[in-house]
């Protein structure tokens, strides 16, 4: 972590030599000039709303999309003929590049949040979706049949087999759809938006604004960053369990 940081403090030392080396920052910004637009954002609270706004879309789409994408793979997963019959005709919808939607859904819900969260929710369904389905499609069906046989239900086969190994699948298709969740929020402020962190980058863009520019995409990195970890902590705090099996197991040193 610490030669991480040396390491970023040692470019950004950089950046600045050779942003005070060129003279001009109509191509490129300097460290200090970023700073210095981002604490006039903070000041005249343009930042806050902007980041409040697209955090709402990319949290609100993400939970959308991640809950149908997971269900809808869970039992298509489980259910190996709806599977088979579905799969292909899901398969060439996720091949689309959900980008190219995006203008449909701003004339559709407007420049407003809706179009938006239905684009995250659209990008987010997919991922989870076809990671779910494969997962359960992995299940053990020998496992399922043992404990149908011991007079286990069906729920209780879902609740204490499938479910506990597709859930590993699961979390693992949210982690990778959270970046595309946050692409696809600031992608459709690209397109069409009245606010936003993609507006401000946009909006400093039209007006030839580098360091604005920069300092929009600092934001991003860091609201990124941040989200990701949670999820990660979010991922280890259900899969705890796998833990508790693993020092319990037979043979494991306590």
């Amino acid at each position: 972590m610490l030669l991480q940081l040396a390491v970023i403090v040692a470019l950004l030392a950089a950046w600045e030599l050779l942003a005070d080396y060129a003279g001009t920052d109509f191509w490129t910004s300097s460290p200090s000039e970023i700073l210095d637009q981002l604490v006039r954002w903070i000041r005249d609270g343009a930042l806050w709303n902007a980041l409040a706004v697209t955090l709402t879309e990319t949290l609100v789409g993400f939970a959308l999309g991640a809950v149908v994408g997971a269900v809808v793979g869970f039992v298509l997963g489980w259910s190996r003929v709806a599977g088979d019959i579905l799969e292909p005709i899901i398969l060439p919808f996720y091949a689309l590049p959900k980008v190219a939607l995006a203008p449909l859904f701003v004339l559709v819900f407007g420049v407003g949040i809706s179009a938006k969260v239905m684009l995250v929710a659209l990008m987010v369904f997919f991922i989870v979706f076809f990671i779910t389905f494969r997962g359960t499609r992995a299940v053990d069906r020998d496992l399922v049949v043992i404990a149908r046989v011991m007079g286990a239900s069906r729920v209780d086969t879902w609740r204490t087999i499938a479910l506990p190994h597709a859930s590993v699948w699961m979390l693992s298709g949210l982690r990778l759809a959270l970046p595309s969740a946050f692409h696809g929020a600031v992608v459709g402020e690209f397109i069409a938006a009245s606010a936003g962190v993609g507006f401000l980058i946009r909006k400093a863009t039209a007006t030839f604004n580098t360091t604005g520019v920069f300092a929009g995409v600092v934001v991003l990195l860091v609201a990124a960053t941040i989200l990701i970890a949670l999820v990660k902590r979010v991922e280890q705090w259900v899969l705890r369990w796998q833990h508790t099996a693993d020092h319990s197991a037979p043979g494991k040193a306590h």
